[in-house]
């Protein structure tokens, strides 16, 4: 059966802004003396701090989520259910991706229990800078206090300090896609299937990654270096074309000129 292969290389630019400072945590879950939330590091690269491609993942399904809502589609919450009968959404979606409503576009991106994971993506690692000067990022230790949410003052007892990441180089990650023929839909007029529109979109405007962005951490932009598509290059503006085109007509156009 015939495979619609997708592959790029991004890149994730913290924003050097005054207030963030190119700053990001992303947590191990681990402490030490002197640090309470340390960042999480990778062990082959000499402890460098790295994001995890499934954390990359998950914020990257639920930017995309946001733009299906958005443009009249659905997504599957697990806690949720159809409004038509109750039937609980989990068991609606636990079929064949080529089963799946037009609607449903990012179980069909992503993948499902039932028919297993659709993107792969790569841990992102800081760029080596040119001259090889420097690391081009640095860790920092921001001692903190957490807020009483109902009286709205400093609570008791609640000092921490949290390590942070300052990148002054990009972070690079890889996107594969691996979706089999009948699980896309590639419409007359445009060469690309067009659920990859949605993923470009949700892509690019990813505008976060870590924890405490309310600390002003983690504020980034996200950029696509380099896509191809069954092994051929492919311009970003030329995937994302039906987007612009249809805008808020997306899912229906979908669902009435895909078969579904």
């Amino acid at each position: 059966m015939a495979v619609h292969r997708l592959d790029l290389e991004a890149s994730i630019r913290f924003d050097m802004g005054p207030i963030s400072g190119g700053r990001w945590h992303v947590g191990s879950g681990f402490r030490t003396a002197g640090v309470d939330r340390m960042v999480r590091r990778f062990p082959g690269r000499t402890g460098v701090p790295f994001i995890p491609g499934s954390q990359i993942r998950g914020v990257l399904r639920n930017q995309c989520e946001r733009l299906l809502v958005a443009l009249g589609g659905e997504y599957s919450d697990p806690h949720g259910v159809l409004p038509a009968d109750g039937t609980p959404w989990a068991l609606e979606t636990f079929k064949p991706l080529r089963d799946l409503p037009k609607r449903v576009v990012v179980d069909r991106l992503f993948g499902t229990r039932y028919d297993g994971e659709r993107l792969f993506v790569s841990n992102a690692f800081p760029e080596q800078p040119a001259g090889g000067s420097g690391a081009g990022w640095q860790t920092d230790a921001v001692t903190r206090t957490s807020m009483d949410r109902l009286l709205g003052i400093v609570a008791e007892g609640k000092l921490f300090t949290t390590e942070v990441v300052s990148s002054t180089v990009p972070y690079r990650f890889t996107l594969r896609g691996r979706h089999r023929s009948d699980e896309l839909t590639v419409l007359e007029g445009y060469r690309y299937p067009v659920e990859y529109a949605l993923l470009i979109a949700g892509l690019l405007t990813l505008d976060s990654i870590g924890a405490d962005r309310s600390a002003g951490f983690g504020w980034c932009t996200v950029s696509v270096d380099r896509m191809t598509y069954q092994g051929e290059p492919v311009e970003v503006e030329e995937v994302v074309r039906f987007l612009r085109e249809t805008g808020r007509e997306y899912v229906e156009y979908l669902e009435t000129f895909g078969d579904g």
